[in-house]
This record gives C-alpha cells, sequence and structure tokens, in this order.
C-alpha cells in the first residue's frame, strides 16, 4: 500500500520565546500495521528525518478482544530506544481502559510494556521538554468516549479543555494532541500552537488536500479528516494515519508519516 512522508512548517514571531527551531514526527493510527517488517522502513524514515521528539497521537494499537499488540508496542520499544516519545490516548487505548469486562487485561498489559521504555504516556497531562533549540510543552487530551460515537455531531465545550489541561503556557510552544479531529478549531481557540490529530484515516478516500469521503462517525465529507488547517499564527495537523483496520481501503490516501519544522523568531 502506497505511503508517503508529509513535511509541515510552523513559522511563530513572538518575543517573549526564544528564538529557535525544533523538528517533531508525528505518528498516528498504526493499529498494529506495519511499515515492512518489523516497521524497519518507517524507523529507517524516521532515522533519515531527525526528529527531536517523537509524537504518537493515539490507536497504535487496535482495541479488540485478545488481539496482539505486539506490532505497536515494539515499534514504541524500538522508537523509545531512539528518540524522546511521547503517547497520546486514542479511543482504541480508551476502549482498553474503559471496559476490562470486555478487553480484560489488555490495558494492564499495554501500560506494563509502555512501561518499560522510555516512552511517556499523556493522559490529560503535559510535560515540558527542550526540542532542539526550542522550550515545548506537550499536552495529551484524553476525549470522553461518548464524543467518538457514530453520528454523534455534538462538539466538545471550551470549558472542557480548560478542565482538563488548564491553560496553555506563555513561555513555551504548546503542542497538543488531541485525537478527535472534529473539535480542532476549539483546540486551536484553547491555545495550542500545534495540534496534531488522527483518528479519521484520511476519509478512506481522498477528495482534496483537506477533505476526505468520510469520517469513522459517518460524517461524509466531513471538513478536518486529513491535511492541515491555520487559525492565525497556529497550525492544526490531521494525519491520515500510519496504518488501518477493519476496512483495510484507501484511494488517494496514502499511510503518512508527518514531520513538523518549528521555528521561531522575533520579526
Amino acid at each position: 500500500m502506497k505511503k508517503t512522508v508529509r513535511h509541515y512548517q510552523l513559522n511563530i514571531t513572538d518575543s517573549c520565546l526564544p528564538e529557535g527551531t525544533a523538528r517533531l514526527a508525528f505518528l498516528s493510527d498504526l493499529h498494529n500495521c506495519s511499515w515492512g517488517r518489523n516497521n524497519d522502513q518507517l524507523i529507517r524514515l524516521l532515522w533519515a528525518e531527525r526528529p527531536d521528539a517523537v509524537l504518537c497521537g493515539g490507536d497504535m494499537i487496535t482495541a479488540y478482544p485478545g488481539e496482539p499488540m505486539d506490532t505497536g508496542l515494539s515499534l514504541i520499544r524500538r522508537l523509545s530506544s531512539l528518540f524522546p516519545v511521547y503517547l497520546g490516548v486514542g479511543n482504541h487505548e480508551l476502549r482498553l481502559r474503559l471496559y476490562p469486562e470486555v478487553y480484560g487485561s489488555m490495558y494492564e498489559e499495554y501500560l506494563q510494556a509502555v512501561g518499560k521504555t522510555d516512552a511517556v504516556i499523556l493522559s490529560n497531562a503535559c510535560v515540558s521538554i527542550q526540542a532542539g533549540s526550542l522550550p515545548l510543552c506537550i499536552y495529551g487530551l484524553d476525549i470522553p468516549r461518548f464524543y467518538y460515537k457514530r453520528f454523534h455531531r455534538e462538539y466538545l465545550p471550551m470549558d472542557f479543555l480548560y478542565d482538563s489541561l488548564g491553560k496553555p503556557q506563555k513561555n513555551a510552544v504548546n503542542v497538543l494532541m488531541a485525537h478527535l479531529p472534529r473539535h480542532m478549531r476549539n483546540y486551536l481557540r484553547w491555545g495550542a500552537d500545534l495540534v496534531l490529530s488522527g483518528h479519521c484515516h484520511g476519509g478512506i478516500v481522498g477528495l482534496s488536500e483537506n477533505r476526505g469521503l468520510i469520517s469513522p462517525d459517518f460524517d461524509l465529507m466531513a471538513p478536518f479528516t486529513r491535511g492541515s488547517v491555520r487559525f492565525g499564527r497556529r497550525l492544526g495537523i490531521i494525519s491520515a494515519g500510519l496504518g488501518e483496520h477493519t476496512l483495510p481501503v484507501r484511494i488517494r490516501n496514502p499511510r503518512e508519516l508527518d514531520i513538523i519544522d518549528i521555528r521561531v523568531s522575533h520579526a
């Protein structure tokens, strides 16, 4: 299946921040798929891009009862031996946590495996890091299961973002991993300089640079299924994802790895 590396540039002019650059890699929706044997192709691509940190936006595994998680967990182990790695929570990790009566001990196994690596899970939490020559605050938002329901059209309220994450930092570049892209405008309004989402697998069929045919909640030609959106100086990226599940079909919609270069200047 066709694969691509997509590059984005975020330029920030802010005299309150130090001038500098950082490079991030964003991975989303692996769903236990593999780019080459043991994801060797993906590792080679990442090594060539030399990111300062790797952010995984959720659904690295697939929530099916008894489904092996070896491929996703193996990739997390390998990545964390090469780069700083930060993990967000997608709807599949969320399901493992919420429904132990369905998935048994899968969530505990996931936590134990990640706990043996240097990767950091961000569940309604943030971490401050130095990436390249820039201070970054990386946030991971847990989105309630209610908002992932099919045909659901209610938007995540701003109060939920502030209650879950607090206010963005003033002395750092704020990066938010929020798996569900439907609420992209509210993520940007919250104050993130960069928002990283996934979930939609590019809309199955790519209709344009920023629009796919259908989202997982059955929203036809939804506006936030792939590509990017800008809100003033702020940037939101919706990854088409590294893999797929259940319906392994992609038309004009390759699997993708996203690379984001951030530059801060004073003028």
